[in-house]
């Protein structure tokens, strides 16, 4: 079968190498490194953890052009670099790569991917960059309004689609610690994609914002927050008052939508004034917080600092926003997502491969799409899976084999590592121990071990003979995917590169006809209406075309056809289409068109490619 083997290809000639070892992160072994671990912030909201080699780098300074030795350095963040002498330094790093020995190996980062670097264990002496949260019981520091509200009316969110996401920001400093909220601006939406479960801003997919809470966009967008409503970025996260300073830690106790809110993780530092009416910023240029009298009804002039915390609370509720596709709490990562005959598989145990990939690619400056995290997540799943299926199936040598490799890795790392230590703190930070990893990577080496065996040399048996082979040990073992969100289709692997696939619905068709006459229906077809094809595999069964103009009644849309065509027999073919419709609005943005409009489209294409067929038989 010509389509069969999408998939296939990835599982067989991978070998199943899934955690750490594939990931191709690894590099020589690192020169001396910091004896403390560091927050390492990507552009792409990835947060990596680990010491940093020690060597000297260029950072240019807005004076000019200053050598750093990197164990100096205290934090990175919105442009300014504190080392721990006290100095300041506005700018950014030269081009070059930061070296970070986390657990997942030696990674080098682009400097010009790192948005900040924090370290949470500052020297003695050195200016404090890790907060603590005030105690109850502490004494309420001269001048901060405890239990009132601070705003801040400046837009935030990348003005991209329609406009600026947020309106306004609300600090409320309590004696749990401080919470900050977003409020939701004219132009702004937050979206959650039914279909993948996880929530969007307007301008992050490009779209005009603006829509009423509780309407949809386009088949599975549902507007969770509209105009208006708050959004909790950190809640009752640690800070302190020194003197005239308030210190702000944002690198724990996020909120909700924190991902969403396009902060760092990093130290906040203002500078209390005018009686603690306004918090300027110390770390934002132009940037400060102004008391909100309006917001509890007192005075300027009223003391706010025995204000309860249940007063705080209520302050900052309203418009709470939707709790579906929360981030996912200990039961959920603990709940069962595939079973069969003597193993099951958890979520945890998904995400945590998952994670090593993110890591890996934001180490190579990539960023990955929602569209294809999907996929990677259903891919994943299945390899674990089959490696499962595989393990049971070891005999002795395979195990033997299995060990023997996964010794020889192990030594790698700790070569790598330089002790054994150093290695099992490394992979602390990833929540494993030592014997947990060597378990691990010993249960993949042995699946591997045994899929060598079965495939002979690796020439003997094609394609579809290891499809069927390993669709026998998924039948012998009665696996079961139990959430259908991460059931794999060989359809996934076509649109998983295509931006927002995942805002249209898949159309699928079988013809009473042989694949050859249906591939050529349907290319021609697509000639005939003008698509820019870019894509067209007749040996995969792929056919895909570019983001194509169109004009109807003096109206503008854009088309976009993702097509797969399998075989089923020698006489019946199926089609799935996928057709991604954007309308050309006034202000020339593009935005998906409804469900109600792409769908009939969709389907009446399938119906003219059948016409086609049986006009030509």
């Amino acid at each position: 079968m010509k389509s069969t083997t999408i998939f296939l290809r990835s599982v067989i000639l991978t070998l199943i190498s899934l955690s750490f070892i594939a990931a191709g992160i690894y590099t020589s072994r690192a020169a001396d490194t910091t004896t403390d671990n560091y927050n390492v912030t990507m552009k792409d909201g990835t947060v990596l953890v680990g010491a940093i080699q020690i060597k000297k780098v260029e950072f240019k300074a807005s004076y000019g052009a200053v050598e750093v030795n990197l164990n100096d350095v205290m934090t990175f963040n919105d442009g300014f670099l504190t080392l721990n002498d006290g100095s300041k330094l506005k700018g950014n790093f030269a081009n070059g790569n930061l070296g970070l020995e986390t657990a997942r190996g030696e990674m080098n980062l682009p400097f010009e991917s790192i948005t900040a670097i924090t370290r949470p264990n500052a020297p003695a002496g050195a200016p404090a960059t890790s907060v603590t949260p005030i105690k109850e019981d502490s004494i309420k520091p001269k001048g901060l309004r405890m239990g009132m509200e601070y705003q801040n009316n400046e837009p935030t969110g990348s003005p991209v689609g329609g406009g600026y996401v947020y309106g306004s920001q609300v600090y409320i400093f309590g004696n749990q610690g401080v919470s900050v909220y977003y409020v939701v601006g004219n132009e702004g939406n937050i979206f959650l994609n039914k279909r993948e479960k996880v929530y969007i801003t307007s301008n992050g997919l490009g779209l005009n914002g603006g829509h009423p809470k509780g309407t949809f966009v386009g088949n599975n967008l549902e507007v969770v927050c509209g105009p208006g409503d708050r959004i909790a970025v950190l809640e009752n996260a640690p800070f302190k008052v020194e003197g005239t300073s308030v210190y702000v830690d944002w690198s724990q106790n996020h909120g909700k939508y924190f991902p969403l809110s396009f902060c760092k993780s990093g130290s906040e530092v203002f500078t209390i004034k005018n009686d603690g009416l306004v918090l300027e910023s110390a770390t934002k240029s132009g940037f400060s917080l102004t008391l909100n009298i309006l917001a509890v009804g007192g005075t300027a002039g009223e003391s706010q600092g025995d204000a309860s915390v249940a007063s705080v609370q209520s302050s900052s509720s309203a418009n709470p926003p939707a709790q579906e596709g929360a981030p996912l709490s200990s039961a959920m990562a603990n709940s069962i997502i595939a079973k069969g005959q003597g193993f099951e598989i958890k979520r945890s145990q998904l995400d945590q491969v998952i994670i090593g990939r993110q890591s890996a690619a934001a180490a190579h400056g990539q960023t990955i799409s929602p569209e294809q995290l999907s996929v990677m997540e259903k891919q994943t799943l299945n390899r674990l899976i089959q490696i499962q299926l595989l393990f049971q199936k070891a005999t002795d040598d395979d195990i033997a084999n299995g060990k023997k490799n996964a010794e020889a890795q192990i030594n790698t790392l700790l070569d790598r590592a330089g002790t054994q230590e150093k290695l099992g703190q490394q992979l602390k930070t990833s929540g494993m121990t030592i014997d947990e990893f060597r378990s691990k990577i010993t249960q993949e080496a042995t699946a591997t071990a045994v899929l060598q065996r079965e495939l002979g040399s690796g020439t003997k048996m094609t394609g579809d003979e290891a499809e069927k082979y390993m669709n026998k040990l998924e039948k012998e073992a009665g696996v079961e995917i139990l959430d259908p969100n991460l059931k794999l289709t060989p359809f996934d692997g076509v649109t998983a590169s295509v931006p927002y696939a995942t805002l249209f619905a898949n159309h699928s068709r079988e013809y009473s006809f042989a694949y050859d006459k249906v591939w050529g229906a349907v290319s021609s077809f697509l000639t005939s209406q003008h698509e820019k094809v870019i894509e067209s595999n007749e040996e995969a069964g792929v056919l895909m075309t570019d983001l194509t103009s169109h004009v109807f009644l003096g109206l503008g849309y854009y088309d976009k056809y993702c097509i797969l065509i399998e075989k089923l027999d020698d006489n019946t073919s199926r089609v799935t289409l996928k057709l991604l419709r954007y309308e050309l609005a006034v202000n020339g943005q593009k935005t998906p068109s409804s469900g109600e409009v792409v769908n009939p489209k969709a389907e009446a294409f399938l119906n003219k490619i059948d016409k086609q067929l049986k006009t030509t038989k």
